[in-house]
């Protein structure tokens, strides 16, 4: 949802128009320190994407109206699903122009992505969306917009990403790279046969360079982020508080081979141990949050963290830190 200085707030169901928007949405702004305001090239909102639809009570010029946050994020749960091309929706309201004399209803409302357009009561809304800008870009940060591509499986008839295990050999992050550049298409092998991905031809679809020629549609669709997700994001980064450290010398004087307290035993027959770090421990969390800082959530998924126990090596580092102190 677009929001002015002032906090607007989901019962006041106020809508600002967007004439000749920007692009893009200003990914400073989201995280609270873009200085440029009216000045800066791209759309201020509380969010990295942002619906609109062209007001129908204007004929000439280019006059968008946002919809409201939960209308924003439900509309784009919808498009992130790569399988939806027409959503059917409720509690969507579009109000008609001055001149159709027609109740919205219960805001009932058909939306085509591959058209982007809204079938309303009273016709046909033109449709767009604006976003951040997308994270193979050098503006990465986890707010950044990270797309998929997928290709349709003409045997399954479902959609499928490029780099599954059918097309193993093809990276995500260089098709959308290619496409964000403004390449015409993307050129790779599939079983040793040139391929090609049309970007610009409509709709979307990767063919096989030599007869017999294979068509193959191709989609591409944001990763969703919830308004809690987006909250959290926005949010300073709060390390949390890391454990006191055990003094090296402390524990070698006082007790020979004693190793940290929050250390599980360490069987005698084993040279080391590694420990899984429940998701919940400070320790899992410190990790996690330093990982963080430097690769964007979008680029990596934290499957697990483990602690590495070698009574051995500890030891070794205890005496060392001794003798350096």
């Amino acid at each position: 949802m677009c929001i002015s200085l002032s906090h607007i707030t989901e019962n006041v169901r106020q809508r600002r128009e967007a004439p000749c928007s920007p692009q893009y949405i200003c990914l400073d702004f989201l995280l609270g320190h873009c200085g440029k305001e009216q000045l800066c090239d791209h759309h201020h909102c509380s969010a990295p994407y942002l619906w609109q639809y062209k007001d129908p009570s204007t004929h000439q010029g280019d006059t968008w109206k946002v919809f409201t946050q939960s209308e924003n994020e439900a509309i784009e749960q919808q498009f992130c699903d790569v399988d939806i091309t027409v959503a059917e929706m409720d509690h969507v309201m579009i109000a008609p122009p001055p001149t159709v004399l027609i109740d919205p209803g219960e805001g009932h409302v058909e939306i085509n992505f591959d058209d982007m357009e809204v079938k309303t009561g009273f016709g046909q809304v033109q449709l767009r969306r604006l976003s951040t800008k997308s994270a193979v870009l050098p503006t990465d940060h986890a707010l950044s917009t990270q797309w998929v591509w997928y290709w349709l499986d003409g045997e399954s008839k479902g959609w499928i990403e490029y780099g599954s295990e059918l097309m193993d050999n093809i990276r995500q992050d260089q098709i959308e790279l290619s496409f964000s550049r403004g390449d015409p298409f993307f050129k790779f092998k599939l079983k040793d046969e040139d391929q090609k991905l049309f970007f610009r031809k409509s709709p979307m679809h990767q063919q096989s360079t030599r007869p017999p020629v294979i068509r193959k549609m191709v989609r591409r669709r944001p990763v969703f982020r919830s308004i809690s997700d987006i909250e959290r994001l926005q949010r300073p980064l709060e390390l949390p508080t890391p454990l006191e450290p055990e003094s090296p010398h402390s524990l070698v004087t006082s007790t020979p081979g004693r190793v940290p307290s929050q250390w599980t035993s360490v069987p005698e027959s084993e040279e080391f141990i590694r420990v899984p770090l429940p998701t919940s421990s400070d320790q899992f969390k410190l990790a996690e949050s330093l990982f963080h800082q430097t690769m964007s959530e979008n680029k990596a998924t934290i499957v697990s963290i483990e602690r590495v126990q070698n009574p051995f090596m500890w030891e070794k580092y205890a005496r060392y830190s001794i003798w350096t102190l």
